[in-house]
């Protein structure tokens, strides 16, 4: 899925800090780094918010490109949501992280 050319992936994430009221914002996208790489350098970006309060983060997934290129990784996310969503329901170990990296 990734590694389709002629769209730009962009994540955003922004946390505020609750005893300064700072809002820090951090981002990557897929000009930054190889398009396999990506859901790893998001992990990362995550990984800095783990101990927040989930209220205080806000998080932006995006892609750009040409309604053709963008329906297909549309439709392919559709395809992942539904997949994880069902083992979700029939499997209690499915680890849906490790699946989806």
């Amino acid at each position: 899925m990734l590694e389709h050319t002629g769209v730009l992936f962009t994540y955003l994430i922004a946390i505020k800090d609750d005893e300064t009221d700072r809002i820090s914002v951090s981002g990557i996208n897929s000009l930054q780094c190889l398009l396999k790489d990506f859901p790893l350098r998001i992990a990362e970006l995550k990984e800095e918010a783990e101990g927040t309060n989930p209220e205080d983060i806000l998080e932006i997934y995006c892609i750009f490109g040409a309604n053709p290129q963008t329906k297909v990784f549309m439709d392919q996310i559709r395809k992942v949501q539904n997949l994880v969503y069902n083992n979700i329901l029939t499997n209690k170990d499915f680890d849906y992280q490790a699946f989806i990296l």
